[in-house]
């Protein structure tokens, strides 16, 4: 079954597992991606570190310190601190909207 991507995340409503699981791939596909561009890339630059780092943070930026996380399951320090740091800037964005009430 084809998706629209656009359509899936946006609509009201849980997603099935199956959709749940098709949306999940971003992680391992966005890595995969910087990868393979950070590998043509040195074939002529040599490896750039940046990449290397971004290829950590589209792997595991939905990892959860108690291992509750996708796609590996990681915990605690086992995540790359990069990801952690990704991971928590939507929380902390989050909590500077919020008003306070006097």
């Amino acid at each position: 079954m084809g998706y629209n991507v656009l359509e899936l995340l946006f609509r009201p409503g849980p997603l099935t597992h199956q959709e749940r699981r098709l949306v999940e791939t971003h992680t391992t596909m966005g890595a995969e991606l910087l990868a393979r561009l950070n590998d043509n890339m040195a074939k002529i630059y040599g490896y750039n570190e940046a990449l290397v780092m971004a290829k950590e943070i589209a792997e595991c930026h939905h990892e959860h310190v108690d291992g509750g996380g996708y796609p590996k399951g990681l915990r605690g320090d086992e995540i790359p601190e990069s990801a952690r740091i990704v991971a928590v800037a939507p929380i902390f964005r989050t909590s500077k909207n919020v008003e306070t009430w006097n």
